[in-house]
């Protein structure tokens, strides 16, 4: 939720889908999960066909309530998608003095770096570890970047020079 710069992903793109299901971001970390579809399908999962042990807690509710409070500002996910942008822009930049750097792709704060071999991306975790700046694959050979959509701009930028100090190597 957010991280792409829409409330969800699917909505830059101009997709209905029938069903969705989100869990991880809907309460930052607190375990809740939730399926949501369109009012036609409702009979399909009636009282009993589907549950949950801990459905409903009050605590992950009101954190679920908070967060989607917030996240659903206007300003707070045009924030994101400008942060997005500027990564996205900086990796591109980045990618054109890298030989290490194969492909930038992603939306918002999801981030992928295609890196040009499961070596060189182990490598690069490694480094960047060093460094403090925690990431992590995807694939054999794509480093995963998902800051948090709070990140301040000093945090985005000082991020980066880590990750050029790395793969310019």
């Amino acid at each position: 939720m957010g991280r792409t710069g829409t409330f969800y992903a699917f909505e830059a793109y101009q997709i209905e889908p029938d069903i969705i299901t989100i869990a991880k971001a809907l309460a930052n970390g607190i375990p809740v999960g939730a399926m949501l579809g369109k009012v036609e399908l409702a009979e399909a999962f009636g009282p009993g066909s589907h549950g949950t042990t801990f459905g409903g807690n009050n605590l992950a509710m009101r954190v679920a309530d908070t967060v989607v409070s917030e996240i659903n500002q206007p300003e707070f996910l045009a924030e994101v998608a400008v942060k997005g942008q500027y990564l996205l822009d900086e990796l591109i930049k980045l990618s054109e003095k890298s030989e290490k750097v194969l492909d930038i792709r992603g939306k918002g704060l999801m981030v992928g770096i295609e890196l040009n071999s499961p070596e060189t991306l182990q490598q690069t975790i490694q480094e960047l570890k060093v460094q403090n700046l925690l990431a992590i694959k995807a694939g054999k050979n794509v480093l995963r970047l998902l800051p948090p959509l709070t990140i301040s701009q000093e945090e985005l930028t000082k991020g980066l020079e880590i990750i050029n100090s790395v793969l310019l190597k």
